[in-house]
């Protein structure tokens, strides 16, 4: 629809700068995540306390099944990540193919001051990190696009009204 001139999509350029600063980072951090989870089969507790040298013919073969396993696990979590790695490659190219046909939406030092103001009276979208980056994206938004019918895509909690207990998406009134 974009490539046919039928929806425009306009972007803050925070949203670019955010993309370009934090994707890797995030994606890194989740994959280390992953990573830490990796399942490692051990031997059990009735052959962790005695000498391999001791093991008898089925001790033995319950070792070598264990560290085949193990093996196997390995080589399966270095294919996964392989796969993963290709895989990022590719969303990673698609998102700065949108983001280059999206029109940006210049945030000036005005849009700047208001987002800062936003932030600091505590009003979404804010997280405690110190970070204004969701203020200055909603007060661009805010300045450009005050007639034209807005569709927000989002799951951010900052945005939404979504609850444990609601879970209809409507926009948080405070954004406004």
């Amino acid at each position: 629809l974009i490539l046919e001139d039928k929806v425009q999509l306009m972007l803050p350029d925070q949203t670019k700068k955010e993309f370009l600063n934090y994707f890797s980072e995030r994606v890194s951090q989740a994959k280390r995540k992953l990573n830490k989870n990796i399942t490692i089969i051990s031997l059990p507790n009735e052959l962790k306390s005695k000498k391999k040298e001791n093991y008898n013919e089925n001790e033995k073969l319950i070792l070598e099944g264990v560290t085949s396993a193990n093996l196997h696990l390995e080589r399966l979590v270095e294919e996964n990540n392989r796969d993963f790695k290709i895989h990022l490659e590719k969303i990673q190219k698609l998102i700065k193919e949108v983001i280059n046909l999206a029109i940006l939406l210049d945030s000036n030092d005005e849009i700047i001051l208001k987002a800062l103001i936003r932030y600091t009276k505590g009003l979404p979208p804010r997280k405690d990190d110190g970070k204004t980056g969701d203020a200055v994206i909603w007060e661009t938004l805010k300045e450009y696009i005050r007639t034209e019918p807005l569709v927000i895509v989002s799951s951010d909690i900052v945005v939404t009204n979504k609850t444990k207990k609601n879970n209809s998406k409507n926009i948080n009134k405070l954004l406004k």
